[in-house]
């Protein structure tokens, strides 16, 4: 069995494929932190599906901070536990390959009114990804965003995530050294700027 997960949002999201028989499928849980459900439901899927886990992949942003952190710690919790490859992907790249063969953006919400934007072309990152006002997201080339946005003009994404991810191990080819597990963030943390809580608070004008 094969698992592709998403705790980067508000809801957790799990894909499987039965190795098996070639079946798919995917449950998403609301209502609750995705982060909390994560774990429960990978493991009810393993004893209810009846195979050995053989791979796995996970999102690894940009998106919550919280959820990416606990996206990664399962993966290399299964990584280390059962020795099985498992493959990191960040959503530009996931959409890239898929819907990015000719030059547009993803769009993901970012806080403060403000949008991350990924350049996608040829079916890969085109380049760093930009934290822009909302109202300034471009208007000159094809835009995706995963789910509708208030404000935001852009075409939704017709598949999820996890589901990609599997779609991209089927295909074979991949190699961990080129899918690692390492976290996109929206910002970068406060230590990774050298930046203290307390030199913030002090920067932060009266």
């Amino acid at each position: 069995m094969i698992l592709a997960f998403d705790v980067t949002d508000k809801v957790a999201s799990v894909s499987w494929l039965k190795e098996s028989d070639g079946s798919r499928g995917e449950e998403t849980t609301a209502g609750r932190k995705a982060t909390e459900v994560l774990v429960p439901m990978m493991s009810e899927l393993r004893g209810r599906l009846g195979e050995p886990l053989t791979a796995a992949a996970v999102v690894t942003g940009p998106g919550s901070f919280t959820g990416i952190r606990v996206g990664l710690a399962t993966a290399l919790g299964l990584k280390a536990s059962l020795g099985i490859p498992v493959y990191g992907f960040n959503k530009g790249e996931l959409i890239a390959a898929r819907f990015g063969t000719e030059p547009s953006v993803l769009l993901l919400p970012a806080g403060r009114q403000q949008l991350m934007v990924m350049p996608l072309a040829n079916g890969k990152l085109a380049g760093a990804p930009i934290v822009i006002d909302k109202n300034e997201a471009p208007a000159d080339t094809r835009r995706w965003v995963l789910s509708a946005m208030e404000d935001v003009d852009a075409e939704v994404i017709p598949a999820s995530l996890t589901g990609l991810m599997l779609d991209r191990i089927q295909a074979g080819g991949l190699t961990e050294a080129d899918h690692p597990l390492e976290p996109m963030y929206i910002r970068p943390p406060d230590a990774r700027q050298g930046q203290t809580l307390i030199d913030k608070l002090l920067a932060k004008p009266p």
